[in-house]
């Protein structure tokens, strides 16, 4: 492959990479917010499907985010041998892959990635099992006054 096709499939990989990322959040948005949207305690059918269909979701989400960063760092891997090829010895993005190879950031990325779900995934179950109703959180300003 040549430098151009290496570096637009690590480009068009990230930005898949950004894409899972991106769905990963939405998830937990609208999940947080329909957990708070429902204005009664979740039933225990109701737990449960949820809690399954998140973790199908969550680890679909984790392999493929896990997939797609190791894809980038191998494609990384394959653009840092243009570092001796007299074509490419003064590219500063060959300079900059190099640079980035030798320090710990795919380490860094595989960490995060994982901490990020396994974060993600107690919140869930912590909302999801010990959903109430918010009134029953709050007391009412009637019952505050004595009335």
């Amino acid at each position: 492959m040549t430098l151009y096709e290496l570096f637009d499939l690590a480009t068009s990989t990230a930005n898949r990479g950004d894409v899972q990322w991106g769905l990963f959040i939405t998830i937990h948005m609208a999940l947080f917010g329909g957990i708070i949207y429902v204005d009664r305690p979740l039933k225990y059918v109701e737990k449960t499907a949820v809690l399954v269909i998140y973790f199908g979701f969550a680890i679909i989400n984790y392999i493929m985010t896990k997939y797609q960063l190791e894809f980038v760092h191998l494609t990384n891997r394959e653009i840092a041998k243009f570092a001796t090829d007299p074509c490419c010895m003064d590219n500063l993005l060959v300079e900059m892959v190099v640079e980035r190879l030798a320090g710990p950031q795919f380490r860094i990325g595989m960490c995060i990635l994982a901490v990020s779900h396994v974060a993600m995934a107690i919140l869930v179950v912590l909302a999801v099992v010990f959903d109430e109703k918010v009134t029953d959180f709050v007391k009412k300003p009637a019952e505050s006054n004595g009335r």
